[in-house]
């Protein structure tokens, strides 16, 4: 149902209902891949007795690959947050015409809303930098790991 603001609002337990079962689904998801690091630490202690080079040379594998994904969700999360400060901004009113809402939210409006779209796009501009920072520092100390530099 589309109100008054534009703003999409879902109702009723069947909402809820949605919600808890798709955070069980995450929270399954999550588990597995606790799992799954688990079992790739196992055989990295394993090859590490038998060739500690190439141990070393996978968990560096695994670092980057690591880091890249960490770069790529906080750059996703700061565009995305970007894209949503724009229209509180432009619109001058939280949450923007067109988002999708659980229940009632609070409505804020003028400049007040303005004002708080221009800190969020701030912070959003700080996540991006962070986030390209972490990958390049971690994807440095990998380099110098796996050269011998330093001690693991």
């Amino acid at each position: 149902m589309i109100d008054e603001h534009g703003i999409r609002t879902f109702h009723g337990p069947y909402v809820w209902v949605g919600a808890g079962i798709s955070t069980l689904l995450i929270l399954l998801f999550c588990w597995g891949l606790i799992y799954a690091t688990q079992l790739f630490l196992q055989s990295l202690n394993i090859l590490a007795t038998t060739s500690p080079e190439a141990a070393i040379l996978r968990a560096g594998l695994a670092l980057r690959v690591l880091g890249a994904v960490m770069g790529a969700l906080a750059l996703a999360t700061a565009a995305y947050t970007v894209r949503m400060s724009k229209r509180v901004i432009l619109n001058r009113q939280i949450p923007p015409p067109g988002v999708w809402v659980l229940g009632q939210p609070k409505m804020v409006f003028g400049d007040r809303a303005a004002a708080l779209g221009y800190i969020v796009e701030g912070r959003a501009v700080l996540l991006s930098v962070a986030g390209v920072a972490v990958v390049a520092l971690l994807w440095h100390y990998v380099g110098l790991m796996t050269s011998g530099v330093v001690p693991i």
